[in-house]
């Protein structure tokens, strides 16, 4: 083989492409000094230097790293930008704070920072967030619209705190954490009929476990439905994977007694010889033949199916403020008793009134909700995150949205044609695009509305990147990796990600796409046999799959979450509420001669509750087009995830979870 003539640029261009790989297929950085990869390259890539480690490790990333700012000041720059922030513990048990922006709904790493020396208060989250929101805008170029995080102690108060000083920011919490804490306090309630969940999971176990017995129920179920279904054991971290073992096995409850019934003697044989094994495949067969378990596990999914539904609406990367709010409409309509009204302010109830899809046409009768009322609250909500005040020309061009008139007309919007389009490519059509397609760019009254339609659709309603950033480091800084500084960690996690972006645009993975909450799903109940599986392994989070999570240990978790939520004392509150001293330089719309006053940027809220929020169907009539819309796309991904498991409990699978292909399972949605 001839050798290649290898100059200095392209001896660096091998360094950095193989930096890359390592990277990508998620390999120490010491595989750079395996004798295997040497003898490798020097067979094939004859010439070819490969780096220590430490190069590969230090001025290499670093190079790759710049190369991945730049792109992204290119793209960032301009954008309207959501600002994330949560928590997580790395294997050495450092407190790891990361900083996140989502842009066109996409997230981005920002920094992350160890905070094991500082102290856990509302008064220390701030200083760092206002920081890096400082440091975000100013080298990327983008601007903060809102920021996001869950509802720790000191992140409440962080919240609190932050808006008191930019009070033009849309201040939220993290939806997809809040109804993973509602579920803490459903779980928390001790119900009897909650003892059949660690029952399933042990007959599931069981029958996964012992060869023979699984053929015979395969060989039943291929006779019963002409296809055989997975029993799904919940390895992942997610409660929702428990939610759906439980529906999985209801769905083939008549095979699996059938074949205990047929081959009872063959069953109890498979446990072995010995008679403590022999006494468990006893206990399966009692459980499997007890009516008042099948009748548990029932109300246990009945019970926890709206709220599945509830996570998979809220913990996407495209989750809006009004996907969050139709879906608590869902949940009190299921559920008839939830309060949540004391975080339903301006901006949720705007963002339902500005989507073109549905205008709030299912709005409660309330004085705040008839349409002189919406309209002030837009021009609060205007003067609050512009910070000027509005003519008359915006209630003019509210009126005319509001009665679907003039350029606003579904027709002038062309909705029909976005839906058709978005529906096409098993998407949700984006309003934001729609409400860019008729912005004049103008600073006129009229399309102050739209400016102001434009800025409330494109914060997201979630913490979500973030976890799905920590889930790239937990496959950084593993157990064998665990002395890798955070810095580091950061580095190759932002090449990683940039890695899996290009990919994606290259056609070289199959994209996941955006969550579509406007397809037609199943019924709410009633479920059938389910649908092949058409999605990913890497629509899941395995990121700890290697442990099977014990249903008890997973809902003292949830339990305990909730119980520090409900605790209303924010972490530092006995401290002095005064904000950072130094002024700061951020990114903030121009002013005029029309600025409002300090005073009245002060946020006020409009407080309704969601029992009146909206027009709730009554038990005979069907909920309303736009409530239910995107609760049926929530459906919908509900069974996308079931078949993703269906993928990853299928022996037809198994072989394929080794190596690089674990890693890149642990990527995506794991949000708890």
């Amino acid at each position: 083989m001839p050798v290649r003539a290898w100059n200095p640029p392209l001896q660096q261009e091998f360094g950095e492409d193989f930096c890359k790989l390592l990277i990508a297929i998620r390999a120490s950085w010491n595989t750079a000094h395996n004798p295997q990869v040497r003898l490798f390259v020097e067979k094939w890539v004859p010439g070819a230097i490969v780096p220590d480690r430490r190069t590969l490790s230090g001025p290499i990333l670093d190079r790759e790293v710049r190369k991945v700012e730049d792109k992204l000041k290119l793209k960032l720059r301009g954008r309207k930008a959501t600002f994330q922030t949560d928590g997580w513990k790395n294997k050495a048990k450092q407190a790891i704070v990361a900083t996140m922006v989502s842009v066109d709904f996409e997230p981005y790493l920002m920094r992350t920072h160890d905070v094991s020396m500082q102290p856990k208060t509302g008064e220390a989250l701030l200083n760092l967030v206002v920081e890096d929101i400082k440091w975000s805008e100013e080298i990327y170029g983008h601007t903060i619209i809102g920021a996001c995080s869950d509802d720790g102690g000191d992140a409440r108060k962080m919240r609190r705190l932050l808006l008191a000083l930019m009070p033009w920011l849309i201040i939220i919490l993290c939806w997809a954490h809040q109804i993973n804490l509602i579920v803490g306090d459903y779980l928390a309630l001790k119900l009897p009929f909650q003892d059949c969940v660690p029952k399933a999971l042990n007959v599931i176990k069981w029958m996964n476990n012992h060869s023979r017995a699984l053929g015979l129920f395969r060989q039943e179920q291929q006779y019963t439905y002409q296809r055989v279904l997975a029993l799904i054991l919940p390895v992942l971290t997610r409660w929702t994977a428990h939610y759906l073992s439980l529906r999985r096995l209801l769905t083939v409850e008549t095979p699996l007694k059938v074949v205990w019934l047929k081959h009872n003697d063959t069953m109890i044989a498979s446990a072995g010889s010995k008679s403590d094994e022999q006494a468990k495949a006893a206990a399966v067969k009692g459980v499997i033949e007890d009516p008042k378990f099948w009748h548990h596990v029932r109300m246990t999914c009945r019970h926890l199916e709206p709220l599945a539904i509830a996570a998979n609406i809220t913990q996407a990367s495209n989750t809006r403020l009004y996907h969050v709010l139709t879906t608590l409409a869902n949940l009190h309509r299921i559920y008839s008793n939830l309060d949540l009204e004391e975080d339903l302010d301006d901006p949720f109830i705007a963002a339902v009134v500005l989507n073109p899809f549905l205008r709030g046409d299912f709005l409660g009768r309330h004085i705040a909700l008839t349409p002189i009322g919406l309209c002030n609250m837009l021009k609060r909500l205007h003067s609050r995150v512009f910070r000027v005040a509005v003519d008359a020309d915006f209630q003019a061009a509210f009126m005319d949205y509001y009665n679907k008139r003039e350029e606003f007309s579904p027709d002038a919007m062309a909705l029909a044609d976005w839906a058709d389009v978005a529906g096409k490519k098993g998407q949700e059509a984006n309003p934001v695009e729609i409400w860019e397609g008729i912005d004049t760019g103008e600073d006129t009254g009229r399309n102050h509305l739209t400016k102001l339609a434009i800025h409330i659709l494109s914060v997201v309603a979630n913490s979500a990147g973030c976890e799905r950033a920590f889930s790239h480091m937990g496959l950084v800084h593993t157990g064998i990796r665990s002395k890798l500084g955070v810095e580091k960690v950061r580095k190759t996690t932002m090449v990683g990600m940039d890695i899996k972006r290009m990919h994606l645009e290259a056609g070289l993975l199959r994209t996941r796409g955006k969550r579509s909450f406007t397809q037609a799903g199943e019924q709410e109940s009633g479920h059938e046999l389910e649908c092949e599986p058409k999605c990913e392994l890497s629509d899941l989070d395995i990121a700890d799959a290697s442990d099977l999570l014990d249903f008890n240990q997973l809902s003292e978790v949830l339990i305990a979450g909730a119980a520090s939520a409900n605790d209303d004392k924010d972490v530092g509150d006995d401290d002095e509420l005064t904000p950072p001293a130094p002024p700061l330089r951020i990114t903030i719309p121009p002013l005029n001669s029309a600025t409002l006053t300090h005073q009245a940027t002060q946020v006020k809220k409009t407080s309704i509750p969601l029992k009146t929020l909206f027009k709730y169907p009554t038990d005979k009539d069907p909920p309303p087009d736009g409530m239910n819309s995107f609760w049926r796309g929530g459906i919908q991904n509900l069974e996308t995830e079931m078949e993703a498991y269906e993928i990853l409990c299928s022996d037809s699978s198994e072989e394929n979870l080794e190596g690089s292909n674990i890693e890149i399972l642990a990527m995506q949605v794991g949000v708890d």
